[in-house]
């Protein structure tokens, strides 16, 4: 249900700017935790992170670094 929302704000027309992308770059990094899929979960982390301090996203950086 959640990743069937995720899916639904990534196709919303007109919305692709900076901040949406990493926030659904992080929205889909903390469903995939739980999962169990630990490769796929680091590198969307990683992207995140990255992403997050090329735009310097004060919070999203923050928020980066407290991912486990």
């Amino acid at each position: 249900m959640a990743e069937a929302a995720v899916d639904r704000l990534a196709r919303a027309p007109g919305d692709d700017t900076e901040l949406s992308n990493i926030t659904l770059l992080r929205l889909r990094a903390l469903l995939l935790r739980p999962l169990g899929d630990e490769v796929v979960y680091r590198e969307l982390t990683g992207r995140y992170r990255a992403m997050a301090i090329s735009l310097g996203f004060e919070g999203h950086i923050a928020w980066a670094e407290a991912l486990p």
